[in-house]
Formats: structure tokens, sequence, C-alpha cells
């Protein structure tokens, strides 16, 4: 609550629990995504890793060779990419071939402020190419402090007490106990998970006029094609939403000379002709149908066509 859009945004790959949903209010948040939604993965990763290519063409531009730097000159506010549970993540198609990328995205996005936090039971859960790029490690809830030492990568003598938060991590090569920070420790689970939901709703609100985070594309399920329309200037005519990217699609009259529809499945070609027809309307032109004798969309008892 105390940084704005402008200083942080993240995003978080949710297959613990699903307690996360909540910070999906927030304007900081671009999405929240679980085992449900494994095929937004594709469009996940390629909104996290076009912030990327967009800031590396900016660097160029400002001639910066550093986050810091161009920061500086043209604020950038940091992107956390959150994945918890690791193994949850792999264990989806989809999750476990961008588990093999990972180790690219790792070392290529800090250098432009896009910095990854994973969670993991056990680091065996990681690939051992994705660890080699991982700066920093902290260790909750181990069961000696032989574990504490596999995953802080040092030796450990001594082993933190058993408490909610409490873990080690490296300081300057030693290994030293911390503590996590709690939201209204004194409640229980069920409760403390309610009032963090209470909070981050009224904060969401109360940051309603900040900038959003870039969000994941999305088509609407009840837009009707006038609507669609409208979003466009004159001189196009809007097609639909790209399978790619679900980003808006339009074909400029300039480059319309000639072309052909095929309908693989037969059901939609009415309303897709019904909406080619209203674009054309719509830019005045005339229109000239040329009838099949059998099976036309445009028979005189075909109620779609009748205006």
């Amino acid at each position: 609550n105390n940084f704005s859009t402008e200083h942080i945004q993240f995003y978080i790959l949710d297959y613990s629990g699903r307690k996360f949903g909540m910070f999906q209010s927030m304007p900081h948040c671009g999405a929240v995504l679980n085992e449900e939604n494994e095929d937004s993965l594709d469009a996940f990763f390629e909104l996290i890793n076009g912030i990327v290519e967009e800031r590396k063409r900016l660097f160029v531009e400002l001639e910066a060779d550093s986050y810091e730097s161009a920061n500086k000159m043209h604020p950038l506010p940091v992107i956390l990419v959150v994945i918890d549970n690791m193994a949850g993540f792999a264990a989806l198609k989809k999750g476990d071939d961008y588990c093999r990328r990972l180790q690219d995205y790792l070392k290529i996005s800090i250098a432009y402020g896009v910095k990854y936090i994973l969670t993991c039971s056990h680091l065996n859960e990681i690939l051992m190419r994705t660890r080699q790029e991982i700066g920093t490690h902290i260790s909750l809830y181990q069961k000696s402090k032989y574990d504490y030492g596999d995953v802080l990568g040092c030796r450990c003598e001594y082993m933190p007490p058993e408490l909610p938060g409490r873990g080690m991590a490296l300081l300057n090569g030693r290994p030293l106990e911390f503590q996590a920070a709690m939201f209204e420790p004194e409640l229980e689970g069920y409760e403390r998970a309610g009032r963090l939901r209470e909070y981050m709703q009224s904060a969401a609100n109360a940051n309603d006029s900040m900038k959003r985070a870039k969000r994941l594309p999305h088509i609407p399920e009840t837009l009707n094609y006038k609507e669609f329309h409208r979003e466009f200037l004159r001189g196009r005519i809007p097609l639909g939403y790209s399978v790619q990217d679900a980003k808006p699609v339009a074909l400029p009259l300039k480059q319309w000379g000639m072309f052909s529809l095929y309908f693989g499945n037969p059901i939609g070609k009415n309303v897709i002709l019904k909406n080619l027809l209203y674009a054309a309307g719509a830019e005045h032109m005339a229109v000239t149908v040329l009838k099949k004798t059998h099976d036309s969309s445009f028979e005189s008892g075909n109620s779609e066509f009748a205006d």
C-alpha cells in the first residue's frame, strides 16, 4: 500500500491453495492464474516477455546500460512474477514446457527490472539450470539444519524454532535467522484470510485511480458485433480477435482487393456474413449478392438477413 503502480507491479501463478486471488483486485496486479487457467499460460508469458522486449528497445533509445540508469531517465516499475509451488506448475503440460524455459527468462529479464519469485517444498522441484540463475534463497520450515544448509548453500550450525514465518536467510555470506512479517498474527488462519481479503479490497478501492498494470488479453463473452465495430476508426472492416494474443483485428479497406472465406464449420457462417454486411453498410458500400441455387444463406425465408 506504500508503493504505487509506478513503482511495482506483479503477476502471480498460484498452484498452492489458490490463496492469491484476493490480490487480483489491486491495480498493481496484472494477473492471477491457477490450474484452471492453463490455456492462458501462453498469453501470460507472452505478456511478461513482451514487457522485457519493450524495455530492451527503450534502453537502446535511452542509451542506458542498466535498469537503474534507465529508471532515472524514464521511471519503470519493478515487475514481479511469482510462481507459487513449482511442483504444481511443472505438473501441468504447458507448465512443464515453461519450466524448461525459466532459466532463460531469469537470465535475461532481471537486467530489465523483471524479477521472478519461485516457491517450492524441495530444491529438486526446480531444474538445476534454473537454480543456477536464482540469486537469493530464503528457507522456511526445514526438517533439519542440514536441509537449511542445502537451500542456502552453506553450512548451518543452528536450526530456528518451528514458529510461523520463522526461517533462515543469507546475509553477507552468513546464515541468519529471520521472522517473516505476518498480517494480524493473533488471528486464526481463516479469520486472518477474511480480514486480509477485506483489507485488499479496501486498498484496491482506495487506489482505484492508479494506472493499472498490464492485463492479460481478454475476449468479452457478451460483446456483440455492433459494439465491437464502434471500437474502430472508419475505413476498415473489423474481423474479430486474434487467437494468439486476443487483440482486436480489422482489415483496412486499402488492403482489401479480393478475399475468400472458408467455413470449416458452417454453423457460424450466417453470423460472419451478417457482420460483414453490417460493416459494409457502415462504410456506405454498394453490396451485390450472387445467391446459390440451393442452400443459400440468402433464401427468402431466412430471417437473419431480413433487414
